[in-house]
């Protein structure tokens, strides 16, 4: 069974994971906002590049 060392900091491989997949939803649900009419495309592109920035 191997097994990978983990250092003081780093998150597990599943945390970040659960993060990238929170991130992308975060995304499409803006991306469905934009398209009702609720954002502007540029209001929709700056929060799209903030989340983006988290990963």
């Amino acid at each position: 069974m191997a097994h990978e060392e983990q250092f003081p900091g780093q998150a597990p491989e599943s945390t970040d994971q659960a993060h990238v997949q929170e991130i992308e939803d975060q995304v499409r649900d803006l991306a469905k906002i934009r398209d009702e009419g609720l954002l502007t495309y540029e209001e929709f592109a700056a929060k799209k590049a903030a989340l983006l920035a988290e990963l």
